[in-house]
């Protein structure tokens, strides 16, 4: 059941890259280079516009699933007391505790 929910956060992941139209534009702009640099006309292939598209959106989905649990993380130590002004009372000599 653990790893449903793991494969359903990567796809939820995976869906907003592919949605992402930032993709698309370098996509797009990565095509247009090797499109260019093979010597052939723009539109001859769609496959360099394709490529870039899926490798971009797997990766970054990936990094980002990875990643998922890091502002937890991060926010932990800002949660609990700094241990140098915790002073326990009790064990001083002369308190009023």
């Amino acid at each position: 059941m653990h790893s449903v929910s793991l494969v359903r956060a990567y796809l939820e992941k995976l869906f907003r890259e592919l949605i992402a139209p930032v993709n698309y534009l370098l996509a797009l702009g990565i095509g247009l280079v090797i499109q260019l640099l093979q010597g052939n006309p723009v539109l001859s292939s769609p496959v360099p516009y394709a490529v870039p598209v899926l490798v971009q959106a797997f990766s970054k989905s990936l990094l980002r699933f990875r990643a998922r649990h890091n502002d937890l993380l991060l926010s932990l130590p800002g949660r609990r007391e700094d241990q140098a002004f915790i002073v326990d009372r009790k064990r001083l000599p002369g308190s009023l505790r």
